[in-house]
């Protein structure tokens, strides 16, 4: 017998194995005539010819690539059609067949057409008149396994598809003049100009329905209600696209088109995960259509079929069906809404299933909005259409540019909070299995006034638009389909962006829960997330990320966006860490074992919704599927994935008891604690490991509960054993009134016959019923046999029917502990982003900060380097710096230095350091000590933006205002070279006013940069700043712009910004520098005369005067 792992692995892949046995299937039955596009005719079976078309009552067409009235397969090319008489496998042809109603001289390829009189060859739009190139697989974009190239297999690249260009390709939706764009309506029949236009739905007209085949009717009325979807529409075993569905399956996936007038391709059942998800990444949303009846079921009706499932990026559930992303960050669906400068938002993530809300106001910026959107990696939003003001909608279009957007009507859609408070409560969202009475998620106490999950219960005013943005999440999931179950886990939390502060609100550190406040500029400026080129390596995250579970890596990006500021908390991380590190051999152990533990954190979500009872009215509990089998190992794979991973977790924490811990945060999460910290997983996973047998189960795909699991199938288990032990007695009764010897005979549903011996037949009661007999016996029912077969009967269809459902039954107790797991579940991602963290500062020469809560603020740092670029330098390459700002030095630096110096980098260097040293990890330092910081900001490169109509200086004093407005005296302030987008004199003026600003009214730690050098003078005379430079070493002494770097933070200010230099090095041409070096000179040396005189003079009577007198020698 196979052990439990290798049943995993072989369920993980049969699906690919059977796949590739079709494909072989395929492309054994492609000869060489079919390369050359001739019909291959197959032996005619002994059938009729007149066989009548189950749905539509017309005989079959026999056109290409359909079914032909004898019941055979007419094949073209790579096209396939399966087997009439396999019910799973119906052609297309049985309810998608050209309709006899339809005029036929109109279609390309009919007779009466000038089509029809070509070769055969010519009429299919896709056929090529040279032989195919030879087919080469394509790998989906989300997965280059070999799975995934395996599964490619049913398709080819769209270049591999030539179209003769005398011959344009041209199918049945192109012809249309009611799906051309200046034509096209919604189903309301209102034109894109119509306000109310909506771009989901389509007006397909009654005419052309009527002549539609009933399955193709079915397909448009379908379509025509979701026309912003790609419809998975099953035919039997396989997923058809049809029309402009099919060309975008052919375009993006690779898939080849079927022969006949419209566009057409498909793919098997078991493929629908991998080409979904690959439509799916690329932006477009995919609807599940399955039949929710079988073939004859409803006499004179096509198959019913319904939408069971839409998948868009926001809604990904990973379920068994659908595919495994790559993607193991967080992927967030969000809803906004906007009143009177306030914003709503609903967040949540429907591969792990909380539901974050928050409402929170705002100033002119949006900066809290852009700030909580930089923290989260949100894929879709959802807002109301046209009730958007421009101000949100230009934050949607910068900040979201990438996402999904979905307009929703206002009330009908995008639900108010009063309706979706009702919604919750009608919908029994909460109600426990078993239960009536409906138990409310605690947040809708604290977020509601009136009787809890009452239709009389309303939101309060200050949560009023994070309830209506969760009724638009609720509506949309709905639509999806998905919304019981993720509502049934009643993950609820609230969210709250940081506030900003009043300026010199106090003495003393604002907050001992605030956290460090990184906006969206900060976020971008210091490439915390992903790099200016949008790359993730190179990013102070993917620096820091050296986790092995998927739960840490998405709790690490939490901590790198949202740094603590309470010392006592930052120490505590610290102090693991440390602890870590005295422990090397441990660490690695324990990584060791972390990494075979699955995303705990996403099977939970799963398991829950398994286990979530579906109600009749979801079209989902009616869908006829035909791997059910599979599915069903898969969900009994993620089960035992889970168990396993858990108990992986149990094995990790036990390896901390031989470990002397002394920090206290490593106490709380790598002890076993009832309380807090992880919790006693043992009884649970006892019960649960030896509650049914695992390899039995992964072979079977059933899962056959022990005592205990399941009361309904224990409960009838019982009834069956107690009926079973009534027939014995009463055998046993018989046997002794007879005086022989006697035995049940028979099965199913001729059981429990008496076989009695013929020369006892005589005794036999009169009220026996011979039933048959055989030499020597006779067989019989006594009286009681019939009642007693009949409850047995009932009683094991009851236990058919418990068995079919043990699976959602265990789940759902599995479920019940959902609290446990997820506490285990956080305990072990924190221990693994601590582990990334000691990792990070056992290497780079890192040194533990000093946190010092100090009335006044103040940073020093000694020989500091870069963290995300010291891991590309070798040991001693990179220059160190000091950087001290506060204290005995003044708390603002204004930084001067060639350019290409270094400015930037120490400014983005400082900024980093703080970032690490609050979130808790060590920092690439001499040593670091420093009180809290409350907020970055930052004014760093140059850059316009285009969408909004503002120039690059309107986007640095956006920046720049934001600053002013609102940082504090905690606050650190990086601002490089403001002012460079205007004339030299107003760019002067401003930086020198702001600079002033910050250093006497908000007096925050500040980095400055600047090539103005006058300014810079006047800053160093008023003695309010401190002056250093970025230095350079001298090559030439004849050529003073001949410089080496020395990146070297040094006192004072540098004389010159030595941009010939630059312009060398960026390959401008020696003519052009020389001559540019020539005009630099007489403005320089005009500029100094001018401020030498200005200096001479003593007041402006004395400058008038000799004005004066120069016009009147000038006009003489």
């Amino acid at each position: 017998m196979r052990s439990v792992d290798e049943e995993i692995s072989v369920v993980e892949n049969m699906d690919l194995d059977d796949e590739k046995k079709t494909q072989v299937k395929r492309k054994n039955e492609e000869s060489d005539d079919d390369v050359e596009q001739k019909v291959v005719q197959p032996k005619k079976r002994a059938r009729k010819s007149n066989v009548i078309d189950s749905d539509s009552g017309v005989k079959p067409s026999g056109a290409i690539g359909q079914w032909t009235g004898e019941g055979r397969c007419t094949k073209i090319g790579s096209d396939y059609a399966p087997d009439p008489e396999d019910e799973g496998e119906r052609s297309a042809s049985e309810e998608f067949q050209q309709s006899p109603k339809t005029p036929k001289s109109k279609l390309p390829g009919n007779a009466g057409s000038t089509e029809s009189k070509r070769p055969l060859a010519a009429r299919t739009p896709v056929t090529p008149k040279t032989p195919v190139t030879p087919r080469t697989p394509i790998t989906p974009a989300y997965n280059s396994s070999r799975a995934a190239a395996n599964l490619a297999k049913f398709s080819r690249t769209p270049s591999d598809v030539k179209v003769s260009s005398a011959e344009p390709t041209q199918y049945l939706h192109h012809t249309l003049k009611w799906l051309k764009p200046e034509t096209i309506k919604d189903r309301e029949k209102r034109p894109p100009s119509h306000e109310d236009y909506d771009a989901r739905s389509l007006h397909v007209p009654l005419d052309f329905l009527s002549k539609c085949t009933p399955g193709m009717r079915q397909w448009w009325e379908i379509k025509s209600k979701n026309f912003d979807l790609i419809l998975f529409f099953k035919v039997g075993k396989f997923y058809e696209l049809y029309h402009m569905d099919a060309e975008i399956a052919v375009k993006e996936l690779g898939l080849i088109y079927m022969k006949g007038t419209f566009a057409h391709c498909g793919f098997p059942e078991k493929a629908f995960g991998r080409y979904s998800e690959t439509l799916v990444q690329k932006g477009f949303r995919v609807a599940r259509i399955e039949q929710t009846s079988r073939p004859g079921e409803i006499k004179g009706k096509p198959v019913s079929r319904e939408v069971c499932a839409v998948i868009t990026k926001g809604t990904k559930t990973h379920s068994v069906l659908e595919g495994q992303s790559p993607e193991v960050q967080n992927c967030y669906l969000m809803a906004v809404c906007e009143e009177e400068g306030q914003y709503g938002v609903c967040l949540i993530d429907t591969s792990v299933g909380v539901f974050t809300l928050s409402q929170f106001s705002d100033d002119r910026h949006s900066s809290r909005l852009r700030t909580l959107i930089s923290h989260y990696n949100i894929v879709q939003v959802l807002h109301a259409r046209r009730e958007i003001s421009n101000k949100l909608q230009n934050v949607l279009k910068m900040e979201l540019g990438h996402a999904l957007r979905e307009p929703l009507s206002k009330e009908k859609e995008f639900w108010g909070p009063n309706k979706t408070l009702n919604q919750l409560a009608s919908g029994k969202y909460f109600v426990e299995e078993g239960q009536e009475d409906a138990t409310w998620p605690k947040l809708f106490t604290d977020i509601t006034v009136g009787e809890e999950g009452s239709f009389n219960a309303e939101p309060k005013e200050e949560f009023s638009l994070a309830v209506s943005s969760l009724g638009a999440c609720i509506f949309y999931l709905k639509k999806c389909l998905i919304e019981r179950p993720l509502l049934a886990m009643k993950q609820f939390q609230l969210f709250t962006p940081e506030q900003f502060h009043v300026r010199n609100g106090g003495n003393t550190f604002p907050s001992d829960t605030q956290k460090l406040v990184l906006d969206n500029i900060s976020i971008v400026n210091l490439e915390i997330l992903q790099t200016s080129e949008g790359k993730h390596e190179g990013s102070l995250l993917s620096i820091l990320d050296r986790c092995v579970t998927a739960a840490g890596k998405r709790l690490l990006r939490q901590w790198v966006c949202a740094p603590l500021c309470n010392p006592q908390q930052i120490n505590q991380r610290l102090d693991a860490i440390d602890n870590l590190l005295a422990n090397p051999g441990k660490v690695k152990q324990v990584r060791t074992a972390l990494k075979k533990v699955p995303d705990l954190e996403r099977l939970l979500r799963k398991i829950h919704a398994q286990g979530v009872k579906m109600p009749r009215e979801h079209p989902d509990s009616r869908a006829v599927m035909f791997e059910v089998e599979v599915y069903s190992k898969k969900k009994i794979v993620d089960l035992v994935n889970s168990l396993d991973g858990f108990g992986k977790l149990v094995s990790v924490i036990a390896l901390f008891e031989d470990v002397q811990i002394t920090s206290e945060l490593l106490k709380e999460i790598a002890s076993v604690d009832a309380e807090e910290g992880f919790p006693d997983l043992t009884h649970l996973l006892k019960f649960y490991q030896d509650c049914f047998n695992k390899e039995e189960a992964l072979q079977k795909g059933i899962i056959v509960p022990k005592m205990g699991v399941n009361d309904d199938y224990d409960n009838v288990t019982s009834e069956i054993e107690t009926i079973e032990e009534e027939f014995q007695t009463l055998l046993r009764k018989y046997k002794s009134q007879l005086q022989c010897g006697l035995n049940f005979f028979g099965a199913a549903k001729n059981r429990f016959q008496v076989e009695v011996p013929e020369s006892a037949s005589k005794k036999v009661p009169s009220s026996w019923e011979v039933q048959s007999q055989r030499k020597g016996f006779v067989r019989y029912y006594f009286p009681e046999a019939r009642k007693l077969k009949a409850d047995l009967e009932k009683a094991e269809i009851r236990k058919e029917d418990a068995l079919k459902d043990t699976m959602r039954v265990l789940f759902h107790k599995f479920s019940k502990h959902y609290d446990l797991w997820s506490r285990a579940v956080k305990c072990s991602a924190i221990l693994d982003v601590l582990l990334s963290l000691a990792l990070y500062g056992s290497s780079h020469g890192t040194t533990r900060p000093e946190i010092v809560v100090s009335k006044e603020p103040f940073l020093k740092i000694e020989d500091g380097t870069h963290p995300t670029l010291m891991p590309s330098f070798s040991p001693g390459e990179f220059i160190p710096n000091d950087t001290s700002l506060g204290g005995d030095q003044k708390l603002c630096l204004v930084v001067t230095g060639p350019n290409m110096g270094g400015k930037s980098t120490l400014m983005r260097q400082v900024g980093l350091l703080v970032i690490l040293a609050q979130m808790g990890c060590r920092v690439p330092a001499a040593s670091m000590s420093f009180s809290p910081v409350d907020r970055i900001f930052t004014r760093l490169g140059a850059s316009d933006n285009i969408v909004r109509g503002e120039s690059t200086f309107f986007v640095e004093l956006s920046e720049t205002s934001t600053i002013l407005t609102h940082a504090s005296k905690h606050s650190l302030v990086l601002l490089d070279e403001l002012g460079r987008g205007t004339a030299t004199y107003d760019g002067t003026a401003i930086a020198g006013s702001v600079i002033e600003n910050i250093s006497r009214e908000i007096q925050s730690r500040t980095l400055f940069s600047t090539h103005y050098h006058r300014l810079v003078d006047e800053l160093g005379e008023r003695g309010e700043v401190t002056l250093g430079h970025m230095s350079c070493l001298n090559n030439n002494e004849e050529d003073e712009q001949d410089i080496t770097f020395l990146y070297k933070l040094s006192p004072g200010s540098c004389p010159k910004s030595f941009g010939f230099n630059a312009a060398r090095l960026a390959g401008i041409p020696e003519p052009v520098i020389t001559n540019a070096h020539k005009i630099s000179n007489q403005f320089e040396r005009l500029s100094d005369r001018f401020h030498i005189f200005g200096k001479l003079l003593k007041s402006k009577s004395d400058l008038d005067q000799i004005c004066s007198r120069l016009g009147a020698i000038l006009s003489s």
